[in-house]
């Protein structure tokens, strides 16, 4: 099903946060992707993404 719902997350250096955030969207069945805006972490985010691109349609860009 395509996604009618896009949720844009703007984040930096916040692994635990993201990890609590992606957790609780797993709860739900709506359809929606989630957008991940990387402004420059020094913390790599990817690992803690790559733990949920199974359960939900994530995209993931860092700038």
């Amino acid at each position: 099903m395509k996604p009618t719902i896009s949720i844009v997350v703007a984040i930096y250096n916040r692994k635990d946060e993201l990890f609590e955030l992606l957790t609780s969207l797993t709860l739900t069945d709506r359809a929606f992707e989630i957008i991940i805006v990387d402004d420059g972490s020094l913390i790599d985010l990817k690992p803690t993404i790559r733990n949920f691109e199974e359960s939900l349609d994530i995209k993931y860009f860092k700038k």
